[in-house]
């Protein structure tokens, strides 16, 4: 077996593995966003969890504002959980359709992505936040691989 074709294997592995990972993070945000929609289930674990801390001290400056952040209205919460919704279904959709193979799902794939990456540059540019940065990072890694897999197609050679 030649070098090159090792290579290769290598990289389509993690091209499966980012789509795996994709759909799931997919998956998980939709969850996450069906609890923040119709339940209270997230400021009752932040009640719950900083219960100590505000005993202990009430004026502890990370439990009084992960407390005020819990209080948002419900509205507040049901548009953050709308987003993380329609955000991971955009994701599973894009893993289903790369994980199917169809031929037009890799340019969308692309574009999609590449407006993930914008956005994600442009909010780490404006509040330093590092697990953007690091889903930023993701997301160049997985656009890299998608246009990769993408030139390898018959068609498109």
């Amino acid at each position: 077996m030649r070098p090159i074709d090792t290579e290769e294997k290598r990289i389509h592995f993690l091209f499966l593995l980012a789509i795996v990972l994709k759909g799931l993070n997919g998956l998980l945000e939709i969850g996450l966003g069906l609890l923040l929609m119709f339940t209270d289930t997230f400021s009752n674990v932040v009640f719950f969890l900083t219960r100590d801390a505000i005993i202990d001290d009430p004026d502890n400056y990370f439990a009084t504002h992960l407390r005020a952040f819990a209080s948002q209205s419900h509205e507040a919460f049901f548009i953050g959980g709308l987003y993380l919704v329609a955000h991971g279904s955009v994701k599973v959709f894009i893993a289903g359709t790369l994980w199917r193979n169809y031929s037009w799902a890799y340019p969308a794939a692309m574009a999609i992505l590449a407006l993930f990456i914008l956005y994600e540059a442009i909010y780490v540019i404006q509040t330093y936040s590092i697990p953007f940065f690091l889903l930023s990072l993701f997301d160049v890694v997985m656009l890299w691989l998608v246009s990769h897999e993408y030139k390898k197609w018959p068609h498109h050679v």
